[in-house]
């Protein structure tokens, strides 16, 4: 099996999928096609893949370039991973929309910040679908880039190529509130169902026994021993809970009757509006730029511990290459083992709709469970969501439509129409001077805007803005 990873420069990416390719009897030793436009990262991707192989007797073949043309072919699979435009980009998805306003705490998926991510990477995940069409035509896309609803759309509806999305959170979401309630999750059944970073708890079960009533239950309790807590009282606890609170994803279960998922951050930025007042967002632990922060403290020191571990400097981490690491390239390596003839198994992916979700549009991209054995990934009906639900997902999914085609055509008129649809946007003069600002910020990283633009004003590429 030859797997080709573009972006493998992806330092909390790639080498965990290493890990997980070599200690799969059916991977370990397939050929292995590593893309990236960062030479630095590429090296020491190339040199880290080289060392496990080396340090665990494999016959792993690696071959890396700037180009991914050059390894494509004859690939079988193929894995996404890139960030176009790197942190700068994403700093300033964040920073400008925050000068009108906008609480961001991730900014991937969804608001100006998920615009911004879909501009950018739209027009470069197709190219590289098209890529395979032309040179790996039976090969399949899994793919990992944010924001992966979009994406994920945009290659199954501009080109031939079989295109999954992979998002570890539903499986986050399920395991959290099994914790919450004090449970063990593989004692436990659950059906999660709606779009990639907006999915919702339908059913969770132990045997026979829904367990959700006990959430009711256990967030009073929660709620009575916080209130006696800050009361002064002094209140057991014989059950602390596991995992930080989710004050926003639970303030929307009581009141639609559903849990969300994967977490506040993800879950607030498809319902901004109800972040509005002042303090809010704060009061539930949500700050803007929360994630793009870390990641700017975090990246230099785990870029070095990697490069280290590449040039032989230290040992293998046993955290990153043990046994019993866990991460969303786990998912990956599952899939093509089942997809191998090896023991099906159930998955949540992010496939195309068809009737899938019935109150949803069949092309919609939709995280639903799945059915993975030798015929492929299959899904597996959900029904209808209720209406409640149906309709905040709904307007994302028809809205995703809009941005493919701002990206695709590099129009400035088609990414406000996205943005004003959007339930950051509240005022009709100012989203548009926030668009118009972020395509300027982005402008190196926006070609068919630059071409577009430039056409329009018959300027040279790179003038007109």
């Amino acid at each position: 099996m030859k797997l080709v990873i573009i972006g493998a420069g992806s330092m909390s990416f790639s080498p965990s999928l290493l890990n997980s390719i070599t200690r799969a009897p059916a991977l370990a030793n397939c050929e292995l096609g590593l893309v990236d436009v960062d030479a630095q990262a590429l090296e020491i991707i190339e040199r880290l893949a080289r060392r496990v192989a080396k340090e665990r007797g494999l016959g792993l073949k690696v071959k890396a370039s700037a180009d991914r043309r050059d390894v494509l072919a004859g690939a079988d699979v193929v894995t996404t991973t890139i960030a176009v435009g790197g942190m700068e980009a994403f700093r300033l998805d964040i920073d400008i929309p925050a000068r009108h306003g906008c609480i961001q705490p991730v900014g991937d998926t969804s608001g100006p910040g998920g615009l911004g991510r879909a501009l950018r990477h739209i027009p470069e995940l197709v190219a590289i679908a098209e890529d395979m069409a032309d040179l790996c035509p039976k090969a399949t896309l899994y793919n990992y880039t944010n924001p992966l609803s979009v994406l994920t759309r945009a290659v199954i509806k501009h080109t031939p190529i079989e295109c999954l999305g992979l998002c570890i959170g539903p499986e986050m979401t399920w395991h959290y509130l099994a914790d919450f309630l004090g449970v063990d999750h593989s004692d436990t059944w659950a059906l999660i169902a709606g779009i990639n970073h907006c999915h919702w708890v339908l059913e969770l079960r132990r045997g026979a026994e829904d367990l959700r009533p006990q959430i009711a239950a256990r967030l009073a309790q929660y709620k009575s021993a916080n209130e006696a807590s800050q009361s002064g009282k002094e209140v057991p606890y014989t059950d602390p809970f596991k995992g930080r609170f989710q004050p926003f994803s639970f303030s929307l279960y009581e009141r639609f009757g559903y849990f969300p998922g994967p977490g506040d951050m993800h879950v607030a930025e498809f319902f901004p509006q109800l972040l509005h007042q002042p303090g809010r967002a704060e009061s539930m632990g949500m700050s803007n730029g929360h994630v793009v922060a870390h990641q700017e403290r975090s990246q230099p020191g785990f870029f070095e511990a990697i490069r280290q571990q590449a040039f032989e400097e230290v040992p293998l981490s046993e955290e990153m290459f043990g046994e019993h690491s866990y991460g969303e390239e786990t998912q990956l390596t599952a899939i093509l083992h089942a997809r191998r003839g090896h023991k099906p198994m159930h998955m949540f992916v992010n496939v195309p709709n068809r009737g899938v979700i019935p109150n949803l549009p069949d092309e919609a991209v939709v995280e639903v469970p799945c059915l993975i054995n030798a015929a492929g990934v299959l899904p597996i009906y959900v029904g209808p969501l209720p209406s409640s639900l149906a309709a905040t997902i709904a307007r994302a999914v028809a809205n995703i439509e809009v941005t493919i085609e701002a990206a695709l055509s590099g129009s400035r008129e088609l990414a406000v129409q996205a943005y004003l649809s959007d339930p950051y946007c509240t005022d009709i003069v100012s989203g548009p001077d926030l668009v118009n600002q972020l395509i300027d910020g982005l402008w190196r990283w926006l070609p068919l805007f630059r071409s577009r633009g430039c056409a329009e004003h018959g300027l040279s590429e790179g003038v007109a803005r």
